[in-house]
């Protein structure tokens, strides 16, 4: 799934890939830089292969490509509204990415 996303973005990098609700337009290549910022950053933060991961942010985009780096990195992504409440069926939980970016455009 990595590769095809990867040659999606690449194929279409100066394409819209997405139209926010106040009038912005991110191209395929701007989310593909944002994806690649948030992987390096999981993992220089310990996030690695096969760990499970919530991520409840509270930003579209942000959350968007933060699921998208978590799927790069190789990790399982845990769907959970609030984290303090997972109940995942014995899975252990290696990380939970939250962010309230109230206010961010």
């Amino acid at each position: 799934m990595n590769a095809k996303f990867s040659r999606v973005f690449a194929e279409f990098a100066d394409r819209p890939a997405i139209y926010t609700s106040d009038g912005q337009v991110l191209t395929f290549a701007r989310v593909e830089r944002t994806v690649s910022i948030i992987a390096k950053l999981l993992r220089e933060n310990g996030v690695q292969e096969g760990d499970n991961v919530i991520c409840a942010i509270d930003h579209f985009i942000l959350n968007l490509c933060t699921l998208f780096a978590v799927w790069r990195l190789g990790a399982n992504l845990l769907a959970s509204d609030d984290p303090r409440n997972f109940d995942g069926s014995n899975l252990s939980v290696d990380a939970v990415l939250t962010f309230e970016a109230s206010g961010l455009s």
